[in-house]
């Protein structure tokens, strides 16, 4: 995904790789504490630790979905303005069919008329 393009497939592999090593320095610092404290008797330190954990979890992902939602709003008027020019299209396909570079998109979680790269 640049400015020039959306590319939903780009955009989920933007994603993955930052949640993935997210995830996983948390599951590695989880379990060095979770050890560490069964070993030492100190078990009521993980209860606590994972209430920590729990919230700062909760406010990194707040933080990451505030800043991609803020790039959805701005990319789904632009989606709409290509559909809008496209819908002006007098040219044909072979078979007669328009041309559809980006087409509306129902269903699942998204609102009718929203819209989606195919």
């Amino acid at each position: 995904m640049n400015a020039q393009r959306w590319d939903q497939q780009g955009l989920g592999r933007a994603l993955e790789q930052p949640m993935t090593d997210a995830a996983n320095a948390l599951a590695s610092s989880l379990t060095r504490h979770v050890l560490w404290s069964v070993l030492t008797g100190r078990t009521s330190d993980v209860e606590a630790r994972a209430d920590t954990v729990d919230q700062s979890v909760d406010k990194e992902m707040d933080a990451r979905s505030g800043k991609l939602d803020a790039r959805v709003k701005a990319v789904c008027p632009r989606l709409q303005a290509l559909d809008r020019l496209q819908q002006q299209f007098r040219f044909r396909l072979a078979d007669g069919s328009p041309l559809k570079l980006i087409v509306p998109e129902a269903g699942r979680d998204k609102p009718a008329g929203q819209l989606a790269a195919r």
